[in-house]
């Protein structure tokens, strides 16, 4: 009933509908009249109409008032003042039954508490220590233009074949093909870049699933889109591409992979029990293979150690 009644108020005090229509005059110091308004000993009070929309209608010129609208400044004051006065009243009733179960807490309330406590500080240390670990990476990391045009001066062997390097940017050399150059010394023909991203909509069509972009001969940059509701499966995203024109032989296809095994710091930014906390979180992680349903035969896995 408050809602419906500031809803009213704000929209001007008339509400159609196909059948009936509601007539709630607003009133305005100095805007008001005798039929807007019924003086009695007691004050002031409002009236509203409910009547047949066709009736209505034949009697419009009588009901309807025209109300001046108020300034931009006095307007936003008035919708602040009734967004406190309804979010107030639903405050003071939350805080009713808050007070009353309090009293529980001693008696075995404090285990739920306890346990959501728990929950959330998991939660906190997982979005920190990622957030953390992803400016640390960003930071050491060379960005992918950069990359090419050293290559393209400095040409490493090639072999044949295509390399897949999972990254979570895309704009900045994943560390797996930075260690493959610094201790294999090669790159295959095609590279290509892959992220994988996960929209805010349930399903993806098949149309917008992916999105491909040529850094340089031989270089690929591709973006994967996932709805929250599916699984992002790598391979069925290859074979789309696939049916569009290209040419990916998951049988000729290398994925390489980043495993990192992190280390404590003492300049990690966060306390030492948070530190254990997040690396054990690492540890317990599904790994990329069995998330992205990739061929276990056709992954390569390069570690490195991180400093958190």
């Amino acid at each position: 009933d408050v809602f419906f009644s500031a809803l009213i108020l704000k929209i001007g005090g008339r509400v159609e509908s196909r059948r009936f229509m509601v007539w709630c005059p607003v009133f305005l110091p100095g805007r008001s009249s005798a039929a807007d308004m019924h003086m009695n000993s007691g004050g002031v009070s409002s009236s509203c109409h409910i009547r047949p929309a066709r009736a209505t209608r034949h009697r419009r010129g009588h009901l309807r008032r025209r109300v001046a609208a108020l300034p931009p400044a006095a307007s936003n004051a008035a919708s602040r003042t009734a967004s406190i006065v309804v979010f107030g009243g639903f405050f003071i009733i939350d805080g009713i039954f808050f007070a009353a179960n309090a009293l529980k807490i001693p008696e075995g309330g404090w285990v739920p508490l306890s346990l959501a406590a728990l929950g959330m500080i998991v939660m906190w240390t997982w979005v920190r220590g990622t957030k953390l670990l992803e400016s640390k990476m960003h930071r050491d990391s060379l960005p992918m233009t950069d990359l090419v045009r050293m290559l393209e001066k400095r040409p490493p062997t090639r072999v044949a074949g295509t390399a897949i390097f999972l990254s979570s940017d895309p704009k900045v050399a994943p560390s797996a093909l930075m260690h493959n150059l610094k201790h294999n010394k090669v790159l295959h023909e095609r590279i290509v870049i892959m992220s994988v991203r996960t929209e805010d909509m349930p399903k993806v069509a098949p149309s917008q699933r992916y999105e491909v972009r040529e850094l340089a001969p031989g270089f690929l940059e591709v973006i994967l889109h996932f709805g929250f509701m599916e699984s992002p499966r790598i391979p069925a995203a290859l074979a789309l591409m696939r049916k569009s024109g290209f040419k990916f032989d998951i049988m000729t296809t290398s994925f390489f992979l980043g495993r990192r095994t992190l280390k404590m710091s003492k300049t990690s930014g966060m306390p030492m029990w948070q530190d254990k906390l997040y690396i054990g979180l690492t540890r317990q992680a599904i790994s990329a293979t069995d998330f992205f349903s990739i061929p276990s035969d056709r992954v390569v896995e390069l570690g490195a150690q991180v400093s958190i």
